[in-house]
């Protein structure tokens, strides 16, 4: 997402997370933002560049970008320390697999000698027509 944010800006990533990651602030700040926008065009369009109206909007679009950045960077912390802290873990696990497999091999070759004596006398009983 790092490179998304990168190559297309903060409005491209925001429509990503909403879609992978729906977060209702980042939403309700983009369509403000969609809002602002269809305003800003219409006070343009009535009233010209140097209007107050079209200055206030204008405002409330750079605002709403500022809060969609802030958003966008807060919430990519967040995933950003939710997967380091799922690396870890996963890190501890493989950690505790190898360490069961270790021991299920060391304690494999410390009973073998038992098994093989207890196999064989088993074969051997069986043999003389003993029975245990």
């Amino acid at each position: 997402m790092r490179n998304l944010q990168k190559t297309n800006g903060n409005e491209k990533l925001a429509q990503v997370i909403q879609t992978a990651v729906p977060d209702g602030q980042l939403g309700s700040f983009l369509e403000q933002l969609n809002m602002a926008q269809q305003r800003l065009m219409t006070v343009q369009k009535e009233f010209g560049s140097e209007h107050v109206e079209v200055l206030k909007a204008t405002d409330a679009v750079a605002d709403l970008h500022q809060k969609i950045a802030d958003r966008v960077d807060g919430i990519m912390l967040g995933l950003d320390a939710r997967v380091a802290s799922l690396k870890e873990g996963l890190k501890i696990l493989t950690d505790e697999v190898s360490n069961a497999k270790s021991n299920d091999i060391a304690m494999t070759t410390l009973s073998r000698p038992y098994w093989d004596a207890s196999t064989n006398s088993t074969s051997s009983r069986i043999s003389d027509g003993s029975s245990t």
